[in-house]
């Protein structure tokens, strides 16, 4: 069996680590991720996605504030790991660290690198139009998502993808091949490739502006921006004065009219439709600063907006 210490925290790293925990050939050794942090109106301690999933299978986690610290680097090579597999961790591992097991440390990254190295490589992928992406498991290096590649897998970008579709998917691809990878690893089948820094392109954390929506872009670009954000936490607009978030998001047609881009031109059952630069798109769900998530019909009706009345 292969001795495996698994480090994740995000909902991304979910359905590797209950692959790991299912299959005879690993033996896990420990699980990593990151302390419980303050979150909501109460401010009340929240427990990682990793740390609520283990706990469900009843057993405990370790939740160092730096995995860098010796006291933890000590308590580590205690348990003698082969490999430490890293998903959605949140933590930078240092020399010390990557040097410490036999097969090294395995990341697993949520794009085809060298392309989209950073945090948010889905949202990133989305918003840039991207017809493929897909997922890479990397020998780590020091410098963040650089390492030589071991296995990848492609998946196409179709229209009816949002952020949350694309994320599941590449978590359970993830799964998958990260299984390969170790596997592959500890017999020798894997020849680590280098990366190409010619193809370098970068997915950085999501700041809140790049969630904002600029209505006079045409119709494909704002699709993507809205898409790259659904369902959570969502893409925003300004609205009567108020902040209004868009959840769900299609293509719409051609109006044919010369309106003002971010003009409500219908509303109906199936969402508004808002003129871009060029083109439309149709919002399905919306949900105004302080309330809750609505069809357009409902919240632009209790709010008295019409037809005509412009996003900004």
């Amino acid at each position: 069996m292969i001795r495996v210490v698994f480090m994740g925290s995000a909902s991304f790293a979910c359905p590797s680590l209950e692959v790991l925990q299912q299959e005879e050939a690993f033996e896990l050794v420990a699980v990593v991720t990151q302390p419980d942090r303050p979150a909501g109106r109460g401010r009340k301690l929240r427990p990682t996605p990793i740390n609520e999933l283990f706990g469900k299978l009843g057993r405990e986690v370790i939740q160092p504030d730096s995995v860098n610290d010796e006291s933890f680097l000590s308590e580590l090579r205690a348990l003698s790991p082969e490999v430490i597999a890293v998903v959605a961790f949140g933590q930078k591992l240092g020399d010390a660290l990557l040097r410490l097991p036999r097969l090294g440390c395995v990341n697993l990254h949520g794009s085809l690198l060298p392309a989209l190295r950073g945090a948010a490589p889905i949202q990133w992928a989305l918003i840039n139009g991207l017809s493929e992406t897909g997922i890479t498991t990397i020998m780590m290096a020091e410098k963040i998502d650089a390492g030589n590649i071991l296995l990848q897998r492609a998946t196409p970008i179709g229209d009816d993808d949002d952020c949350g579709r694309l994320h599941d998917r590449l978590a359970e691809m993830g799964a998958g091949l990260l299984v390969e990878t170790l596997l592959g690893l500890a017999d020798g089948r894997i020849t680590p490739q280098p990366q190409d820094p010619s193809l370098v392109t970068r997915a950085p954390k999501i700041d809140p502006a790049d969630r904002e929506v600029n209505w006079r872009e045409e119709a494909r670009a704002v699709f993507n921006r809205i898409r790259a954000f659904c369902p959570l936490p969502g893409a925003r607009s300004g609205l009567d004065g108020r902040m209004v978030k868009l959840l769900g998001v299609r293509l719409g047609e051609s109006s044919g009219e010369m309106v003002e881009a971010g003009t409500i031109l219908t509303i109906d059952e199936e969402g508004a439709v808002i003129a871009c630069g060029q083109g439309s798109v149709i919002v399905s769900r919306m949900q105004m600063e302080g309330g809750r998530p609505s069809s357009p019909k409902a919240l632009l009706a209790g709010r008295r907006i019409k037809e005509g009345c412009v996003l900004d």
